[in-house]
């Protein structure tokens, strides 16, 4: 909703912006894929559903999986992976809007995201993360490493793949965040995105790429000034995020060891003893995060695993509220 208000802004003050028509196509999901897919890009079949009916019957036109969504929401809010229409009423059931809602093919391979900045116009990528997500039939992503350990040739395509679908889109300013997937046929476009990613994919940014300021090249772009080569990254950074059992957290062990590593960028704990935890359905539900920096990908994301395994969290198992998450410590 920002994105679309700061378009129309733009589009109404005559400043530079991206159209409004641009990025309320981008904010419906199935009108994304449908125009990605008419310029020729691959993507996953889709449908929008009014009812668990109209997605059975979606369902019988292939073998499955499947994953149920919003039709625009973000943070893995009410994704779910469904194995089979009796799955359907359960994964309905927890979104956010049950009365108008996507349910598309499931994709298999690694996922990525492309991070980038519009400079006169064209898309620029400054990097590709790599993606780690936890365990169907949630979506939840726990792990990003920046930039991904790819070949040339495939992270040129992936590059080359992104930068076609967002001018297809007719996007051309600011900053952009693309989600996607590798698979066996090649690469195969999530969700767009008109802004930048979240989950600190800001900080992994700057520390791969040193002196990097990423709203400085939007706004010298704005003012005309003529932008040299776009940095790469010369450096790596991975951010990890907690993901505790279920049940009231009794405490927290091991956490100073990890603020205290010289590495650490920025670590972040959001639960305290006394708070009843419940299952990871959504980025809200983490109980954490750990940044770290690195010189190479694959140190980054080794750190980042370690430090976030020596946390240990000592839950009451039995007093798991499988429905909520309370996150204040108990009075």
């Amino acid at each position: 909703t920002v994105v679309v208000a700061a378009a129309e802004a733009a589009a109404a003050l005559g400043a530079p912006g991206n159209p409004p028509d641009a990025v309320r196509l981008v904010r419906n999901k199935d009108e994304c894929r449908a125009a990605l897919a008419a310029a020729g890009f691959r993507q996953p079949a889709v449908r929008l559903c009014t009812s668990v009916a109209e997605a059975a019957a979606f369902t019988a036109g292939s073998a499955g999986p499947w994953v149920v969504k919003p039709r625009d929401a973000m943070a893995s809010i009410g994704v779910r992976k469904v194995r089979s229409a009796a799955e359907l009423p359960g994964a309905v059931r927890q979104l956010p809007d049950p009365g108008l809602f996507l349910i598309e093919e499931f994709v298999r391979g690694p996922e990525f995201s492309v991070e980038g900045v519009f400079l006169g116009g064209r898309p620029r990528v400054l990097a590709i993360t790599a993606k780690e997500t936890l365990p169907p039939p949630g979506f939840v992503e726990v792990g990003h490493v920046l930039p991904a350990e790819l070949p040339p040739g495939t992270r040129r395509e992936i590059e080359r793949q992104v930068t076609g679908a967002l001018t297809a889109l007719d996007l051309r300013f600011g900053i952009f965040h693309v989600e996607l997937w590798l698979t066996g046929g090649g690469v195969v476009l999530g969700e767009v995105h008109g802004r930048p990613g979240g989950d600190w994919l800001h900080l992994l940014l700057a520390h791969a790429i040193p002196g990097l300021e990423l709203f400085g090249l939007v706004f010298d772009d704005v003012l005309g000034r003529a932008a040299g080569p776009v940095p790469a990254p010369s450096r790596a950074a991975a951010a990890y995020f907690l993901a505790p059992p279920p049940g009231r957290l009794l405490a927290v062990r091991g956490w100073d060891a990890v603020t205290a590593h010289p590495d650490v960028l920025y670590a972040e704990l959001t639960v305290a003893p006394g708070a009843v935890l419940g299952p990871i359905r959504q980025s809200t539900d983490r109980a954490g995060v750990v940044v770290v920096g690195a010189d190479s990908p694959a140190r980054a994301r080794a750190l980042a695993v370690e430090l976030t395994s020596s946390v240990e969290f000592v839950v009451d198992a039995a007093a798991a509220d499988q429905s909520t998450v309370d996150r204040r410590p108990a009075k």
